[in-house]
């Protein structure tokens, strides 16, 4: 499965040189008593992402191949939430096993490129 993950240009400059690293948040998701639900991962969505979305500083869009069985269980699906996208919070132990491309695309590039 085609995934996205986008950034700014200052950490795609980490993840190039690193490979991905856990983030750690509650990223606005809440248990039903309304406290915060802390989850730890690599975010990626089945489409790119920008500024639309929430993400202000994002400029830069890596572009992994993970089977979806792989995937899975790390899906993130909120209630009464029509995104109009799916996304995922995967260790990144597991999408750096699928990393190999590390060039990340431009995130306006690649939205006029995609169907």
């Amino acid at each position: 499965m085609k995934l996205y993950h986008t950034t700014s240009s200052e950490r795609a400059d980490s993840i190039k040189a690193h490979g991905f690293r856990d983030t750690e948040g509650s990223y606005g998701f809440v248990r039903e008593d309304g406290s915060p639900f802390y989850i730890r991962g690599v975010f990626l969505s089945d489409a790119p992402l920008g500024p639309n979305d929430g993400l202000l500083d994002a400029s830069q869009v890596f572009v992994i191949e993970i089977p979806e069985r792989m995937i899975g269980p790390y899906e993130l699906i909120e209630e009464g939430q029509g995104k109009g996208y799916r996304e995922w919070c995967v260790p990144a132990e597991v999408v750096n096993k699928y990393f190999s491309k590390r060039l990340p695309l431009g995130l306006y590039d690649l939205m006029f490129r995609l169907p």
